[in-house]
């Protein structure tokens, strides 16, 4: 049971800053992609394929963390992953110098970040009690796209003070920050370990469960939307400005700045919608925002030329 001397509402708050200080490596190729693509001299699908080294190493640490979770316990999991992000984070701020290193490096990235959600989930699940945990989940949500939207912020002012490279190097050298926060914050907390179920098998839930299958195949189409549109969005906001005929370097800004903003309002979203499911559940808010999110990202392509785009 959850007791104050662990995990206080305070200490969630800190969790929360080192999340973000954690993620400000999430969105630094796709902020600074315009750039990327000149200097590098790339095309669209190699770079497309630096953000799927990162999207596929997120993908396979997201399983292979929850995993070790089950059999090493929540916190140790976390702690590692925290530390293993923050090293890789500083190793792609300085030796990512082209395309062959930024997508081995920002690959190993993406790999070292999957114990900083699911594990960080289970363990705050832990020790708060259910009928406040929708509030808490929410401001975790929330500190993840604060940290996008911090990791756009930063691209944006170094692509100003040194372009790409300043940009690699301010989002690279934050996490390591955030890893030892989020350690020392998590220090008071038990390494709790659960005993498995032995009547519960994966491929049972994932094949013969109906519901289990539609919600985890839901969750992947709705992944697929929600990941496409964080790495494309900054692109697609450049392109935008570029067409109102400023300069790589100045639409990449501008795509970075604005995207940011939009990550802010998923922020105060995940935080609402989480003292929301609280109170009116959580099945019925779940479908209707998933609904909307599938209209409003359906929508978006096709807005570009509009003048209010602009």
């Amino acid at each position: 049971m959850p007791t104050a001397s662990t995990l206080t509402e305070t200490r969630i708050r800190v969790v929360c800053l080192a999340r973000v200080l954690l993620f400000a490596t999430f969105m630094t190729v796709a902020a600074t992609l315009p750039l990327l693509i000149r200097d590098w001299s790339l095309s669209a699908t190699a770079a497309g394929a630096l953000i799927t080294a990162f999207t596929l190493g997120y993908a396979l640490s997201l399983f292979l963390f929850a995993w070790a979770s089950d059999h090493l316990g929540a916190k140790r999991v976390v702690a590692t992953s925290a530390l293993a992000a923050g090293i890789s984070s500083l190793l792609f701020a300085f030796l990512a110098r082209d395309w062959n290193s930024a997508f081995w490096l920002y690959g190993l990235i993406g790999l070292c970040q999957g114990g900083i959600y699911t594990p960080l989930i289970v363990l705050i699940s832990d020790e708060i009690d259910p009928d406040k945990r929708g509030h808490a989940m929410g401001m975790l949500i929330a500190s993840t796209s604060i940290g996008y939207a911090a990791s756009l912020a930063l691209c944006g002012v170094g692509i100003a003070l040194g372009g790409w490279q300043m940009a690699f190097i301010l989002t690279g050298i934050l996490p390591i920050f955030g890893a030892l926060l989020l350690i020392w914050t998590l220090a008071p907390l038990a390494n709790r370990i659960h005993p498995p179920q032995v009547d519960l098998r994966i491929t049972d839930e994932l094949l013969r469960n109906r519901r289990s299958r539609l919600l985890n195949i839901g969750y992947i189409a709705h992944n697929w939307e929600l990941l496409g549109m964080w790495a494309w969005i900054p692109g697609f906001l450049a392109a935008g400005f570029a067409l109102k005929g400023l300069d790589s370097a100045q639409a990449s800004m501008g795509g970075a700045y604005l995207s940011g903003i939009m990550h802010l309002f998923g922020a105060v979203a995940a935080l609402s919608m989480g003292r929301l499911s609280d109170r009116l559940g959580r099945q019925k808010l779940l479908l209707l925002l998933a609904a909307s999110s599938m209209l409003l990202s359906f929508s978006i392509g096709w807005l570009i030329h509009l003048p209010w785009c602009y």
